[in-house]
């Protein structure tokens, strides 16, 4: 069983060791737990401008249900947070299914593209 919660300072230390990182991870961060193992997370970027959701890592092969779980979580987090809306980018080079899958669920909507990233928006 899969537990989601918000990351303590261990998971923090073991996401850093366990997945490789090209940012420093923000507040809020949603874990996904198994085993008493950090599987996958759900950060948030740290910037003034904008709420921005991001990085979403999972280390498993199958990660559909992971990456719904954190979804849901972050979302929930969010809206207790008062949070209303907030945004997130995904690689067109790298995950075009994730992009398909992102773009057919209807929650989000493209808000534009910078380079190789289409940026999405999600209201709470």
């Amino acid at each position: 069983m899969t537990e989601y919660r918000i990351a303590t300072q261990d998971d923090r230390i073991e996401i850093h060791e366990n997945f490789k990182l090209d940012t420093t991870l923000g507040f809020p961060v949603v874990v996904a737990v198994r085993n008493d193992k950090v599987i996958g997370f759900l950060s948030t970027q740290n910037r003034d401008d904008a709420v921005v959701a991001g990085p979403l890592e999972i280390n498993l092969k199958i990660k559909a249900f992971v990456c719904i779980g954190l979804i849901e979580a972050y979302d929930n987090l969010m809206r207790n947070l008062g949070i209303k809306v907030y945004w997130f980018h995904v690689d067109k080079k790298v995950a075009p299914a994730w992009l398909q899958q992102v773009q057919a669920t209807g929650l989000y909507t493209k808000i534009g593209e910078d380079g190789e990233l289409l940026w999405f928006e999600r209201r709470l």
